[in-house]
């Protein structure tokens, strides 16, 4: 089954009318409206859309600065003995550092993952639409 969004809010659609914004998205009304007002709602649409993957690519950054951050406190965590011997030690504060910056780490990476792929099926969306006004532009 293809996902349906407003054109005008974006909001993914049970009905032809949105519950968000009240807009009316049946094919009737959307003849009725101009190609240009169409054109003009998906390149809002679009440029919402690559701000907030913007966004979302920003999540990523910190994500993995915060996974070289966690992957070095968890390798400090190692200390040497007194005969040499490089020993795991549960109990320092380099491990529970580690620990919540891998935390933090995989959080962020997964929020990343949910915005990207949810704009990106968006954009995707739009796209296709605006694709279909050029198609038919040229007929």
């Amino acid at each position: 089954m293809k996902k349906h969004y407003c054109l005008n809010c974006q909001h993914r659609l049970k009905t032809d009318i949105c519950e968000k914004c009240s807009f009316d998205n049946s094919k009737e009304n959307l003849d009725s409206l101009s190609e240009h007002e169409i054109k003009r709602l998906c390149y809002l649409q679009l440029k919402q859309i690559k701000s907030d993957l913007n966004y979302a690519y920003s999540f990523l950054i910190v994500g993995l600065i915060l996974l070289v951050i966690g992957s070095v406190f968890l390798g400090l965590s190692f200390r040497f003995d007194v005969i040499g011997l490089r020993v795991f030690t549960p109990t320092s504060m380099e491990f529970i550092v580690s620990m919540i910056t891998l935390a933090v780490s995989l959080g962020l990476l997964t929020l990343f993952c949910i915005k990207f792929f949810y704009n990106r099926s968006r954009k995707k969306f739009n796209e296709e639409i605006l694709d279909k006004i050029k198609n038919n532009a040229k007929k």
